[in-house]
């Protein structure tokens, strides 16, 4: 499961970790450019979106993505985004133990 889904089910009108995400998947294939004013900004917003979510599921979230991008600069964030995607994957479990 990706954790996007988690976020955006949160708060659907906002796209800033869905940015991030989007950027670091192109760069990383090779289809776009990356500096380090854009890749602070998208990491910035995806974590300030996270403070705006309503669930701890979603707030995790949007930061694993913010962490996703933020390793283009910094490799260690690396170490981030499986962290926080997996404590959102816990808080969904949480928010909802039983099966759907």
């Amino acid at each position: 499961m990706t954790v996007l889904r988690l976020f955006e089910a949160d708060r659907p009108e906002d796209t800033r970790p869905r940015e991030a995400i989007t950027a670091i998947r192109a760069w990383a294939r090779g289809r776009r450019e990356l500096g380090m004013r854009e890749t602070r900004r998208l990491s910035l917003n995806a974590h300030v979106a996270a403070r705006a979510a309503k669930t701890e599921a979603a707030r995790h979230a949007a930061r694993a993505a913010g962490h996703a991008v933020a390793t283009w600069h910094v490799p260690t964030h690396a170490l981030g985004a499986p962290l926080y995607a997996a404590k959102a994957r816990a808080a969904a479990r949480s928010a909802y133990p039983f099966p759907r």
